[in-house]
């Protein structure tokens, strides 16, 4: 369930007045001051029933409604609150920005008003915010995370300079130490992949509809290797049962590409379509929200909480004992099972490359994974550390 608590952007505050709904969702009112907060009240507007990451687009969308240089001039910016706050509706009104690098810069802002908000502008040293490094990494926090919060911090203090907010340009960022990953970065094996469907199927059967989408999604990536963010835009019109195919539409990233299904998956698409009702042109093969590679990771691998008040859960991995693995890991398994077919069956490592969007040198370097049995068999093949048998070599001379 969402939180309920005020929504800030700028002059504007978002309040959830009733809720939540069956959905999740609050019914939220925005106001807003001549003067910022603590100024004189001035009017009030509904937004309607939103979930909390819907209402903040919402209520930053108001504050950019007003010219975002002027509001900026006008800004009393103090603290890394006020800053970061200010630049954010210059930033998120950038139309060159993309919907989910929006809601990223959305995130981690948050992130960083919670742990920084309140420290003055003025006081942000080196010492300072390496402390703030050392308190984050004592929280569970790890290196991804706070690297990410020191971009997008960095990024609002350089914006905030050329406006005349610090006296600095650069924000001199602490070294961050390595940390071991929350979770286990690995290739999975088929034999344990067949265990977590089940069990994510048999959760769908008894439960309920969500839970039945988060089988279908842990499917989806096993059976095509698609990124999270594409299986999370597929729509019916890029889904062709007749052909068994899926088509990825024109990205700036990968281009057009085309994703054949097997027979087993084409049946289980059916059955979704006719379970959910999704059989028109543009509508979502799954309802989940952008977030789904986290979304998927958390059932599979449970939630890891260090904060007080937020319980852990026990995530699929662990219910029926294999080792655990995230959402991109189902990747790099459809990844290293279309390489070890290419090479038995001397496919071609272009069409590889074509079924899972990238170049073939970007395979081998981020997600081929050799098996032990792999490398054991390549050890022997090429008979490392012994002379060659000279009838063989003889035969072939």
């Amino acid at each position: 369930m969402g939180s309920r608590k005020p929504i800030q952007a700028g002059a504007y505050r978002a309040y959830a007045v009733r809720g939540p709904d069956d959905d999740g969702r609050f019914y939220w009112v925005s106001k807003w001051w001549s003067d910022g907060p603590d100024g004189r009240f001035r009017d009030s507007m509904a937004l309607g029933w939103h979930h909390r990451h819907e209402a903040e687009r919402e209520v930053v969308a108001l504050a950019a409604s007003e010219s975002p240089e002027d509001f900026a001039a006008a800004a009393e910016v103090r603290t890394v609150r006020d800053l970061v706050e200010t630049w954010l509706v210059a930033a998120l009104v950038d139309p060159a920005r993309k919907p989910r690098t929006r809601d990223t810069i959305l995130t981690v802002a948050r992130r960083v008003v919670r742990h920084l908000g309140e420290h003055r502008l003025d006081r942000m040293t080196p010492d300072a915010l390496k402390a703030h490094v050392t308190r984050r990494l004592a929280h569970g926090a790890k290196k991804p995370t706070i690297s990410l919060e020191m971009v997008y911090l960095g990024s609002a203090w350089t914006w905030g300079f050329y406006r005349g907010f610090v006296s600095t340009e650069k924000l001199v960022k602490p070294r961050i130490p390595e940390t071991a990953s929350a979770y286990r970065d690995a290739t999975p094996e088929p034999k344990h992949v067949a265990k977590v469907q089940a069990y994510l199927d048999q959760r769908g059967a008894d439960r309920c509809v969500v839970e039945a989408e988060w089988a279908m999604a842990h499917r989806l990536l096993w059976a095509t290797g698609l990124r999270c963010h594409e299986l999370a835009a597929l729509v019916w019109s890029m889904v062709d049962l007749l052909v068994a195919e899926i088509r990825i539409p024109l990205d700036t990233k990968t281009g057009t590409r085309d994703i054949p299904l097997v027979p087993v998956h084409v049946q289980a698409l059916q059955a979704w379509r006719e379970l959910c009702g999704h059989g028109g042109e543009g509508e979502p093969v799954v309802v989940l929200s952008t977030s789904l590679s986290r979304g998927l990771s958390y059932r599979l691998v449970g939630v890891r909480r260090m904060t007080e008040g937020r319980k852990s859960s026990t995530g699929a991995c662990q219910a029926v004992g294999v080792l655990e693995y995230t959402a991109q890991g189902l990747r790099r398994l459809a990844v290293d099972a279309l390489y070890e077919a290419a090479q038995e069956s001397r496919v071609d490592v272009g069409t590889v490359a074509a079924i899972m969007g990238h170049s073939p040198a970007t395979a081998l370097r981020h997600y081929r994974t050799p098996s032990k049995k792999a490398k054991r068999a390549a050890v022997l093949a090429a008979g490392l550390g012994t002379v060659p048998d000279r009838n063989e070599v003889n035969a072939t001379a």
